[in-house]
């Protein structure tokens, strides 16, 4: 798991380094085979389960946490079980599969008309994610029995349990495990792609040092990829030192989430403020409400993530993390390294960082108006 990882993230790099137009095709293409198709056939295969009459995996345990008892038989909660702040510490993770989606906002400005397009879009992706995820999930808790599930495997035993009642073979998961492999990576390439390019506009205002400026001559940010591609490497490292592979996947995503989650903090909290300092900023899109709606939207948004982000120190109690104390350390001491990094970058900026005009148009492509990265 853990040398798949990495290999997988120097192919997304690779691709990445073809052009952005590139990479934006192959993304594009990987959500619509590899995410919705076969979502939307994970729910059908699960709706075919339950009309023909099989077991749900959720009736094979009496968990209080997953199901309640009526009249003698168990269903599903429709709200969680809350004994403690460790059965909530997969909303951290869950979040994770959300995040990322503001990342595109370095292309609203491409739209015709991002006041209606941009915030439209954003609402699709939201529903459509939410719709996927949910019903993915629920379609996974009811072929597979509540203790066969594995976090890493779930949607692929599924498949298999399902498909060999079905047809009394495994051939169709074959073809289905490379459309979500394409679909992952795809993914993969989307976060390596849009907060790159957010970097490079960073280091093009004069931020970060000239080495992280350089592109190559289709405009992409290849230092950045590459040390980006480094750090991934050695956070990736993690599964060749863990014993469950569950475990160490639910680690890497809590020191991914947790600084996520700080950047949310500070987007939200910054929109409020932008609204005070700059309100008569030209802007793509607003808020709709002024400054009432700007306060509810981002203040609701803020609260949220802040209680997440407590939750991402939190080990769950539904996989055998180890020594909590371990957990909390590696999380926390993520969170600090990687959010001193830039603090510390900022301290020690040079007026020479700051390149000439034509140098940040070439890098920054056609469209060189950067303003939707950093108003609100």
């Amino acid at each position: 798991m853990g040398v798949f990882a990495i290999v997988a993230f120097w192919l997304c790099t690779a691709v990445a380094f073809v052009s952005n137009q590139f990479a934006l095709k192959v993304t594009r293409a990987g959500f619509l085979l590899g995410t919705a198709l076969p979502g939307i056939i994970l729910v059908a295969v699960f709706i075919w389960w339950i009309s023909t009459g099989h077991s749900i995996g959720w009736e094979h345990t009496t968990d209080a946490s997953v199901t309640v008892d009526h009249d003698g038989h168990d269903s599903p909660r429709f709200f969680p079980y809350i004994a403690g702040l460790s059965g909530l510490s997969f909303l951290a993770g869950i979040l994770l599969n959300f995040a990322g989606v503001e990342s595109q906002g370095v292309h609203s400005t491409e739209l015709k008309n991002p006041a209606k397009g941009y915030p439209a879009a954003i609402m699709i992706a939201a529903a459509v994610a939410f719709g996927i995820f949910t019903l993915g999930a629920l379609a996974v808790a009811g072929i597979v029995a509540y203790d066969k599930i594995d976090l890493n495997t779930g949607v692929f035993d599924a498949f298999s349990i399902a498909f060999t009642e079905m047809i009394h073979s495994t051939w169709p998961v074959r073809i289905l495990s490379a459309l979500i492999a394409y679909g992952a990576l795809a993914g993969v390439l989307a976060w390596i792609m849009g907060p790159s390019r957010g970097v490079l506009a960073t280091a093009h205002d004069g931020m970060l040092p000239p080495v992280l400026q350089k592109v190559n001559d289709r405009g992409v940010q290849v230092n950045i990829l590459i040390i980006q591609g480094v750090i991934v490497t050695g956070l990736s490292s993690i599964y060749l030192f863990m014993d469950d592979v569950s475990s160490a996947f639910f680690l890497i995503s809590a020191m991914a989430v947790s600084l996520y989650l700080i950047i949310y903090m500070f987007m939200y909290a910054a929109a409020i403020r932008l609204r005070y300092t700059q309100p008569d900023l030209p802007r793509a899109f607003k808020i709709p409400g002024g400054t009432v709606g700007m306060w509810l939207f981002a203040g609701i948004g803020f609260l949220a993530v802040a209680f997440a982000f407590v939750l991402a120190f939190v080990p769950p109690s539904q996989l055998p993390i180890g020594s909590p104390a371990t957990y909390i350390a590696l999380v926390a001491g993520g969170a600090i390294v990687f959010s001193a990094v830039p603090l510390i970058i900022e301290r020690m900026k040079k007026p020479s960082w700051v390149p000439p005009d034509e140098v940040k148009a070439k890098a920054l492509g056609p469209s060189a108006d950067r303003s939707h990265l950093t108003n609100a």
